[in-house]
């Protein structure tokens, strides 16, 4: 009689190319990015990102020097009308070496202490520029013998007549121009945005034109 032997069930075994990491399968496909990839990547929002920094930046130095033309011009529109009403000289008053402006009275140029020679209330206050922008240059016309002031601080005079001494005041950070010109003849000002080497040129146009 033949003999049965048992055969056990042999286990079986498949094999595969793709390696194992820790405990899972890697495909060795292009599903993935490369080093280079990832590189490119990164360097190209790095750009993106440095120029809207830059774009920023720039935007921001010249809303600064916008809007501190328009705050000195503000002041200036002050002296005008408060001239008028208390029936007195005002002076805006370009302090270069203070990088600041401000708004006096006569009795500023007494030579005495006089605290209420700077006006200072809730319609006008002396203005210090931002870090970076500074008055540029200053060009004035007065009437014959009338004191303008020194090259650091210039007066320009606001009479109770409304008329006033022409001038324009430059305004920049070296990139950004912005111009102050007060009319004369009737002590009106208005913002323009100049080149710094036009401002001669445009208070003659000015001058001629009143």
């Amino acid at each position: 009689m033949a003999r049965k032997v048992a055969m056990g069930r042999m286990p079986t075994y498949t094999t595969t190319s793709e390696p194992l990491l820790f405990g899972a399968r890697v495909h060795d496909g292009k599903a993935g990015f490369t080093l280079i990839e990832l590189m490119v990547v990164v360097l190209v929002i790095s750009i993106a990102a440095g120029l809207g920094g830059g774009f920023y930046l720039r935007s921001y130095r010249r809303l600064m020097v916008e809007k501190a033309a328009r705050d000195v011009r503000l002041m200036a529109r002050y002296a005008r009308i408060a001239a008028i009403e208390q029936q007195q000289p005002l002076y805006l008053l370009i302090d270069r070496a203070n990088n600041r402006a401000m708004v006096a009275t006569s009795a500023f140029f007494s030579g005495q202490t006089d605290p209420g020679s700077i006006v200072t209330n809730q319609f006008c206050r002396p203005v210090m520029l931002p870090a970076g922008v500074y008055f540029e240059d200053v060009s004035t016309e007065a009437a014959a013998g009338e004191d303008l002031g020194t090259d650091d601080l210039i007066r320009i005079c606001f009479m109770p007549d409304g008329t006033a001494n022409w001038a324009v005041v430059a305004i920049g950070d070296g990139k950004t121009h912005y111009a102050l010109i007060i009319n004369g003849a009737t002590g009106a000002t208005r913002i323009v945005a100049s080149q710094a080497d036009l401002l001669s040129e445009q208070l003659v146009v000015d001058l001629e034109a009143g």
